[in-house]
């Protein structure tokens, strides 16, 4: 009822924001039930329109933004299913895109990264795991059932947190360079991976280096131009 409340009256639930907030934070880690925490996290970026419509104090958007970007980020590395990740993810770059350009401080964006490095580490883990499983002497339709929705619900989750590192660039530019510096190398395994998807993840995560950095990004030319060119003729139908 909250997000409605705050998506359909806009600037006019601007006054009640401070409360909510005060509410649907903690349910972040609301462990007992998956709906109340999607609901929660869906909640914060109708929040911030509403003080942004409002024409509120800069600085107080800033400052609500900021305590909410940590909460966000707390629970992403908290490690959590999925289905709530994925949601996050969605909360943090509408937000993000709510509150405008340079709006996270160093400290944030190290966070983010940090956190958003260790979840690609796990989420390449379980791709492998799925590999070695397909290969086993006893697998069977069945385990390609279940393995192909796993695929399909992480490939969803690494589509919303492609789409956060994305706003990143878009908002911060090249100072957010030195914090993707230390996602490079996850970044560079999925795109040598001979999983197609892997691949077309990692070079949409490239694509927007290049287009939101510039001449900067020719910093990491090395490490993406010859396989990105390579991908022009990948048999990767996803890849096209």
């Amino acid at each position: 009822m909250l997000i409605c409340y705050a998506r359909e009256l806009g600037p006019a639930f601007q006054p009640y924001v401070d409360k909510v907030l005060e509410i649907v934070l903690p349910l972040l880690k609301f462990c007992f039930h998956e709906g109340i925490r999607n609901a929660a996290a869906a909640t914060i970026p109708h929040l911030l329109n509403s003080v942004k419509k409002a024409n509120a104090n800069q600085d107080y958007i800033l400052d609500m933004w900021r305590t909410i970007a940590k909460k966000i980020i707390e629970a992403i590395t908290s490690g959590p299913d999925p289905g709530f990740l994925w949601q996050l993810y969605i909360a943090f770059y509408e937000s993000l895109e709510a509150v405008g350009d340079n709006s996270l401080d160093n400290s944030l964006l190290e966070a983010f990264t940090k956190a958003t490095e260790a979840q690609l580490q796990e989420f390449y883990q379980r791709l492998k795991q799925r590999e070695r499983a397909r290969h086993s002497g006893d697998y069977d339709a069945e385990d390609e059932d279940i393995i192909a929705e796993e695929e399909a619900t992480e490939e969803s989750v690494l589509g919303e947190l492609s789409k956060a590192i994305h706003v990143i660039l878009k908002t911060h530019r090249t100072s957010y360079l030195p914090s993707f510096d230390k996602l490079l190398p996850i970044v560079t395994t999925f795109l040598a991976d001979a999983n197609p998807a892997a691949r077309q993840w990692a070079l949409c995560v490239l694509d927007d280096v290049v287009e939101f950095t510039g001449p900067a990004s020719w910093n990491y030319h090395t490490h993406f131009l010859e396989k990105m060119i390579a991908s022009l003729l990948d048999i990767g139908m996803v890849i096209f």
